[in-house]
């Protein structure tokens, strides 16, 4: 259950060593980008220490400054001082944001437009304002002289300082009462980066927030939301234990999957209702406030390389263009998220152990921390974690979803659950090694490809979510991707299958196409050497054929080998010979038949009809026995006895196979393309033995 392990998440961070400001900055909105604005204008209220009802309003201030995000565009954005920022954390508000929202744990107001120009007109809209919000927050009781004070003295500030004249007219009222020790605001000698302002009431004294209590008011705030969504006696749902204030529902700002007002397919019930189906002690409450806004932090939406391999479609090439072409913007977009957790229980781990883990959780948060290890390639989404967790006790919980979280609209994805770092590491490993030999086999597959088009293709083969959606298609690639983190062994049948579809869409306009279909190749070719390496060095347990063996091996057999010797041990291998022997000949037909610069291509001339497609029969039927036909009636093409003898030893081999050929047309096609891409570049004349293959052309 996902609420567990957010709650245990919670557990970890409140317990390993996370400063008061730090939890703070999580599980507010302060470090949010929706709220940076509202710090350009803050309105400070003193309460004087005495307890006698007096107020004060400090200037205002602006906690923060204008920055210019990138040095080739003017534009600038109001960057808050979170050291600041903390001592007044807030939510933005949901709903009608004018209208007092949830509990406020200290008295931090969100001010919009519409309230500041409301109390520029008058204290009483000030006042009226201050009484909707102090009804929500318990840390501070004040009665209605002080309230009308406090308007006074606000009115007359925002007034002289006029926050209106700014392009971004937003703000925060701050209450502060420094008198008790209870307090979360305290007076200071030292002016520091921390404190809010210079007392108006001491000589030489400066506020300054007590983080620790404005921690413990704002998570205390967070409960009685919950508590006012419904409570129930008993146990905790998560941990068992009891409560004399009786257990509070899950219902939490921080937590938007979970709301009141969702009635499809099934509904939670009315607030009252939510907490007899799943309920909470405070300290899980508080923890999964925690956890669920350190969730929302490693949260990260899925690489657009993988989201169009996701949404296209797995065997039309034409249709996979489409998707293509369009804009990023238009396709949903899809995040994930990753949690780790150790599988001990809390209570089995000592606090020494919980610290350290708590730290190592804190700095996920800080993705250019040093010490982390970014999984990005085998997740699809920017992630990392700690480098000393590859142990055997932890294990990952990996969450991918689509929609609107701040609306409860969650279409989950995909969750998979106990997955271990080390393999994580295995898997990364190989993203890797597969990424780095692109390039070469971009060199090998690809005539004439830049070194920028191999950088492209090697950066798109570095995320295993790619090679899964291209491979299997978008509606598989789910269950694929929990397989290869289970180790199950994947099968490379539905990825041959789909490969050969896409190459078929493209032969009905070969040879313009012929860049698109050696495109095909470098992916299968790329894929078949990652499913080969993965079962061998990965997967466990029985490990299904392969299709055929490494394509230098092969090419060996069909240019180097006797051709009474030529061995294949599959209706692949032999259709991945025919594709080899068929480019070899190509390309003297293209040079006998060449007018001015131009030649004819030998499968689109002779072999293909216009608008069909190439079937294993038109290949071993109609391409192999052509060529003696042809060399029949063109006088200046000449093969040689060893070239000859080969395609008799072909068309020999695909009689005696001509069942297992047919039952397997995908694997025999797709490898025969391949055979037809790898091609060297050594000009030979025509009456030599056609060039050994192995290289591009």
């Amino acid at each position: 259950m996902i609420i567990e392990d957010l709650v245990r998440t919670g557990r970890y961070l409140r317990e390993g060593g996370l400063p008061p400001e730090q939890l703070l900055l999580l599980i507010s909105d302060v470090n949010s980008s929706q709220v940076r604005n509202f710090f350009q204008h803050i309105f400070v209220v003193e309460l004087s220490p005495n307890g006698d009802g007096d107020a004060k309003s400090l200037a205002m201030q602006v906690w923060g400054q204008e920055i210019q995000p990138d040095r080739a565009k003017k534009k600038t954005v109001f960057q808050p001082d979170l050291g600041k920022a903390v001592a007044a954390p807030f939510v933005f508000p949901g709903g009608n944001p004018i209208h007092p929202q949830g509990v406020y744990g200290v008295p931090a107001f969100p001010v919009f437009e519409k309230h500041l120009s409301a109390f520029i007109n008058s204290a009483k809209s000030v006042a009226d304002f201050l009484r909707g919000r102090l009804a929500r927050c318990q840390s501070i009781k004040l009665d209605d002289s002080t309230v009308d004070l406090i308007a006074t003295s606000l009115h007359h500030e925002v007034v002289k300082s006029n926050p209106l004249r700014s392009s971004k007219p937003l703000g925060l009222v701050l209450l502060v009462d420094a008198s008790t020790e209870s307090s979360p605001y305290q007076y200071v000698s030292d002016e520091t980066e921390r404190t809010i302002g210079h007392s108006l009431f001491l000589d030489n004294k400066f506020i300054s927030p007590r983080s620790d209590i404005v921690l413990e008011l704002y998570s205390k705030s967070k409960v009685e939301e919950g508590r006012q969504s419904g409570t129930r006696t008993g146990c905790c749902t998560i941990c068992g234990g009891e409560s004399d204030a009786g257990m509070v529902s899950i219902y939490c700002k921080s937590w938007p999957w979970f709301l009141p007002t969702w009635t499809c397919p099934i509904p939670h019930g009315g607030k009252g209702d939510i907490a007899e189906g799943v309920a909470l002690d405070e300290p899980c409450y508080e923890a999964l406030n925690i956890g669920a806004s350190y969730f929302d932090k490693v949260t990260s939406p899925v690489d657009s390389i993988v989201t169009r391999e996701l949404f296209s479609p797995v065997s039309d090439r034409e249709g996979r263009r489409t998707i293509e072409h369009k804009s990023i913007g238009d396709l949903t977009t899809i995040y994930g998220s990753a949690l780790l957790l150790p599988i001990l229980e809390f209570a089995e781990i000592n606090p020494e152990e919980r610290r350290e883990f708590g730290e190592g959780l804190r700095y996920r948060l800080n993705r250019n921390e040093s010490s982390l290890n970014h999984i990005t390639q085998v997740l699809g989404f920017e992630a990392a974690i700690p480098i000393d967790v590859e142990e055997e006790i932890y294990r990952l919980t990996l969450v991918y979803y689509s929609g609107d979280a701040s609306r409860g609209d969650i279409h989950l994805r995909c969750i998979i659950e106990d997955v271990v770092p080390t393999v994580v590491h295995k898997l990364q490993q190989l993203a890797r090694s597969t990424a780095r030999n692109i390039p070469n086999l971009c060199r090998e597959v690809m005539p004439g490809c830049s070194e920028k088009q191999q950088v492209w293709h090697a950066n798109r083969f570095q995320y295993i979510p790619f090679l899964l959606a291209r491979a299997y298609g978008g509606a598989f690639v789910w269950d694929q991707l929990q397989s290869v983190f289970r180790r199950v062994p994947l099968n490379i049948d539905r990825p041959t299958a789909n490969i050969a579809h896409r190459i078929s869409s493209l032969t009905r306009n070969f040879p313009n196409t012929q860049y698109d279909v050696r495109e095909e190749v470098l992916f299968y070719l790329a894929f078949l050497d990652f499913v080969q390496t993965y079962n061998d060095t990965i997967a466990e347990g029985d490990l299904p054929p392969m299709a055929m063996r490494d394509w230098k091996d092969l090419l060996v057999v069909v240019t180097e080998s006797p051709p009474e010797e030529m061995a294949f041990e599959s209706a692949t291998e032999l259709g991945f010979a025919c594709g080899a022997v068929v480019r070899q000949f190509s390309r003297q037909y293209w040079n006998v038949t060449k007018t001015g610069s131009e030649g004819k291509d030998y499968l689109r001339h002779r072999i293909i009809a216009f608008g069909s497609d190439l079937s294993p029969d038109a290949v071993w039927k109609k391409a192999l026995p052509t060529m003696f036909n042809v060399e029949l009636k063109l006088r200046d093409l000449r093969l040689a006895d060893d070239f000859k003898r080969r395609i008799g030893v072909l068309l020999n081999r695909c009689d005696d196979a001509q069942e297992e050929i047919r039952s397997s047309r995908d694997g025999f096609m797709a490898a025969f393309w391949s055979g037809y891409s790898l091609q060297k570049t050594n000009k030979v004349k025509q009456d030599e033995q056609p060039v050994a293959l192995g290289a591009i052309e």
